[in-house]
């Protein structure tokens, strides 16, 4: 459909073709750093939808060392101080690489029959854990959260209906592989997935492991992989 010339004023197009976009993710945050619009591209590249990522932290979307690179602390003090936001234009170099034969970005949707599992989230760093969180009910798991071994054990003591424990192994009191073992005690069958910042241990032949951070892709293909999906 044709339109006239003075129906739109310039503004109105350019922001119109920026959320259109499909291939190239636009994103405005606010001066605290959380997102405010998410375009086409940004929707079909970085995998979220915009009720899953309006309003949530950049840091959730990029490693540490992408948000170093991408946007720079000093941008956002100084976005601050002006009291305005600040704009990120940016691309998933894999997912423009298709001649060089790598795979899509997209995450992992759970494989039939792990649908409804669901997963208790242990961390004691309360944006990771929500990130953890959001992801993972983004890939349509059911999850549930602690932020320290002894209530992680207290949720699986009076829930029998958790599959898999996600969980940080480097916990103040508690680390990861306390509350696994007490975990293995309690549920012969629960799986775990550990998770660290610092990488992984010596002696953790055998056992699942994440390194953090992580994308939204690693986690749902590791957590696909633990409950036997692949």
């Amino acid at each position: 459909m044709e339109c006239a010339r003075d129906e739109f004023d310039r503004g109105d197009l350019v922001r119109r073709f920026v959320e259109d976009l499909p291939d190239c993710p636009v994103i405005i945050l606010d001066v605290d750093g959380k997102v405010l619009t998410w375009n086409a591209g940004a929707r079909s590249i970085l995998s979220y939808g915009a009720d899953e990522i309006v309003g949530q932290p950049y840091a959730c979307l990029y490693t540490q060392e992408d948000i170093a690179s991408a946007l720079p602390a000093a941008a956002l003090d100084d976005a601050r101080d002006r009291h305005v936001g600040f704009g990120a234009l940016t691309r998933d170099d894999a997912a423009l690489a298709g001649e060089a034969g790598e795979t899509s970005t997209k995450p992992t949707k759970p494989a039939a029959g792990n649908e409804a599992a669901r997963i208790l989230v242990v961390d004691d760093d309360d944006q990771i854990r929500q990130i953890a969180l959001m992801q993972l009910a983004s890939c349509g798991y059911r999850v549930l959260e602690a932020s320290n071994g002894v209530d992680a054990l207290a949720i699986l003591a009076r829930d029998v209906d958790i599959q898999l424990l996600f969980v940080d192994l480097n916990m103040p009191d508690m680390g990861g592989k306390a509350v696994a073992a007490e975990a293995g005690r309690l549920w012969r069958n629960l799986k775990i997935l550990f998770a660290s910042g610092e990488g992984e241990p010596a002696d953790s032949s055998g056992a699942h492991f994440l390194m953090k951070p992580y994308r939204k892709k690693e986690l749902a293909e590791k957590i696909l992989e633990v409950l036997g999906g692949h």
